[in-house]
């Protein structure tokens, strides 16, 4: 740990090179290993303190030169590592076996403890889909609020960035969602986005006190950049598949009917299905209006729930929810059914519900609506950009089967 300088004692026997002398100097390196720089003479002489200060000076910038070669090696290390992590989420067949890649490799690589990705739901709560433990405790629904407290994964959901935090006790958007089940001392959240869209949170949690550097923030950024759109890849791939399924499946129970009422019934069968799958244990009903050529009222040809006293068989364009549809062939969504929208006049036709939801979509060829399917829950705020998604993709199939229906009934 000092600078040394020592003849050769005569008792060696022939050193190296003939070497008669060694000047040395200590390397302290920033990442705490210790070396030593030397100088050889092949003849004997004395060290000036000038020349130990050179030594020491050289001895300086050497150690900063290892250091700084140190960190470059490890930093290339981690960006093979996160190339490799990216390769294995690009190849991921769909989303959910995508986010549970992405959060056992960025485990690995930033050296978390824990990590889990959470997606939010129709409404907007982050739910925790994939994580890198067992039963030992679960996250429980997040959520999205930039509000003091309210959790650094909302926080990250609500602001669109990277947070980091050394120490959760002291930092002030910490909330404990683990309970007991971890010991959490410090944690980095980063948002998964793509195309103005949240997808979802990438959370990692550590028991170590400042466990993630700037390195690894900056490390996340670039994972988070490449997974976002690898994930909205595998959404939609994997929408596109289910669409597909649902299409063939629509198709092949067409061919077995043979009567307008048995085709109505089964096109309202499928839609609330394709909702229901959506929202497992709530109860869905509906009703499926359809529109002849030249007229502007709706006949109701298929109909799921028992009927109210406000039940119409028919309605006109800008009646009520369907008729305001059929009307704008616009979609429409009603969170709460007891507060409509302006210039909408809404009836309960379910008897089950006095409060709840509603989603309207029209289905038509060409810009001409021909048919509305309208379904309702007794759960409030149910309905919401997913299921509109998937009536849409039904729609123009639906189409089809009405006017199919349609000739029948005309024949």
């Amino acid at each position: 740990g000092r600078s040394l300088y020592t003849r050769v004692p005569s008792a060696l026997d022939a050193p190296p090179l003939g070497i008669a002398a060694y000047f040395g100097a200590p390397l302290h390196l920033l990442d705490g290993r210790i070396g030593a720089v030397v100088c050889q003479y092949l003849k004997p002489r004395q060290a000036s303190p000038f020349e130990h200060f050179l030594l020491e000076a050289a001895a300086q910038r050497i150690a900063a030169a290892l250091t700084i070669r140190a960190l470059g090696d490890h930093q290339l290390g981690e960006l093979h590592q996160a190339l490799g992590l990216m390769e294995v989420v690009a190849a991921a067949d769909d989303d959910n076996r995508l986010l549970l890649l992405l959060a056992t490799e960025v485990k690995s690589l930033l050296g978390a403890d824990y990590c889990f990705v959470s997606v939010p739901d129709e409404t907007g709560i982050l739910h925790a889909q994939a994580k890198t433990w067992g039963a030992e405790f679960d996250v429980p629904p997040i959520s999205v609020t930039g509000e003091l407290g309210g959790g650094i994964t909302g926080f990250v959901a609500f602001k669109n960035q990277i947070y980091r935090t050394g120490d959760v006790g002291t930092d002030p958007y910490y909330r404990d969602v683990v309970g007991a089940g971890a010991p959490i001392r410090s944690e980095m959240a980063g948002p998964l986005y793509f195309e103005g869209r949240l997808l979802g949170v990438i959370d990692l949690m550590s028991s170590r006190l400042s466990a993630f550097s700037e390195q690894n923030e900056a490390l996340l950024q670039m994972i988070l950049a490449h997974s976002s759109v690898a994930l909205a890849h595998a959404q939609s791939a994997c929408a596109d598949r289910d669409h597909i399924l649902l299409t063939n499946q629509l198709h092949s129970r067409l061919l077995k009917l043979t009567t307008p009422d048995e085709i109505y019934a089964m096109l309202l069968d499928a839609a609330i299905a394709c909702v229901s799958d959506l929202h497992p244990g709530h109860a869905i009903y509906g009703n499926l209006y359809v529109k002849h050529p030249g007229v502007r009222f709706l006949e109701v040809k298929a109909f799921v729930g028992r009927k109210s006293t406000k039940f119409s068989p028919t309605l006109y364009f800008n009646e009520g929810v369907v008729g305001t549809v059929a009307s704008t062939g616009q979609c429409s969504i009603i969170a709460d059914t007891t507060a409509p929208p302006p210039g909408i006049n809404f009836a309960p036709f379910i008897e089950e519900i006095a409060q709840g939801s509603e989603i309207a979509v029209p289905t038509g060829i060409g810009a001409e609506v021909d048919a509305v399917i309208n379904l309702e829950s007794p759960t409030t705020s149910l309905f919401g950009p997913n299921d509109l998604a998937a009536l849409k993709a039904l729609a123009h199939d639906i189409s089809l089967a009405v006017r199919f229906a349609q000739l029948h009934e005309s024949v």
